[in-house]
């Protein structure tokens, strides 16, 4: 009889020590899965972040990251238009954005190095959903997409290189963000011509 017993409470306690073993192996499943790795631009703002002390310099060195990532993007997304574009004028800016922005970037690759600040070399897991939603769309709907994009993102993108060349702590980033604004203004210029004439064009059936 006291073995009978001793023999329930093992496997009582067999039992539970299965169940904890299998909620915490579940546990930890469902939290390596919610976990993405970071991408180049988290990497880049993260070894900033350990390099510098002063949060006026990481500032800086945020803009510098966010200006790279900017420009990958733009120069992926033209790239796509020259490929995917209906209209020469979309095809046409999507070379001038690629050229333009390839241009831009080398020079911020040596501000950067001269600044010893960290860039990203890839593009952002947000630009990469960016570009497969643009190159999976009907090709009816792309000059469109792809215009009002351009026109959005060189919106956003003047806004914060206006706020870097007011407001920048190191007068050598302030002057490359100044120098930058006239390219990117006349790339949002063009960008809006082509969402007119996107919205415009009746495509063939």
């Amino acid at each position: 009889m006291v073995f009978k017993k001793n023999k329930v409470k093992l496997n009582d306690v067999t039992i539970r020590a299965s169940a904890i073993l299998l909620f915490t192996c579940l546990l930890f499943s469902s939290c390596t899965e919610d976990q993405k790795p970071g991408d180049a631009a988290q990497t880049a703002s993260q070894e900033n972040d350990d390099r510098f002390i002063s949060e006026k310099r990481e500032q800086d060195a945020q803009f510098l990251v966010k200006a790279a990532s900017i420009h990958l993007e733009e120069m992926k997304l033209g790239l796509l238009a020259q490929q995917l574009g209906k209209l020469d004028d979309v095809k046409a800016l999507g070379l001038k954005v690629e050229v333009d922005h390839t241009t831009l970037i080398d020079s911020l690759k040596v501000l950067s190095s001269n600044k010893q600040v960290s860039i990203p070399a890839e593009i952002t897991h947000d630009s990469q959903e960016v570009y497969d939603k643009m190159n999976a769309v009907q090709l009816t709907d792309f000059d469109k997409l792809f215009s009002d994009t351009m026109v959005k993102n060189h919106e956003l993108a003047i806004d914060l290189f206006e706020r870097a060349a007011n407001g920048a702590y190191d007068p050598e980033i302030r002057e490359w963000a100044q120098g930058q604004l006239l390219v990117l203004r006349v790339l949002l210029e063009q960008s809006k011509t082509c969402l007119l004439k996107s919205n415009m064009f009746i495509p063939e059936i």
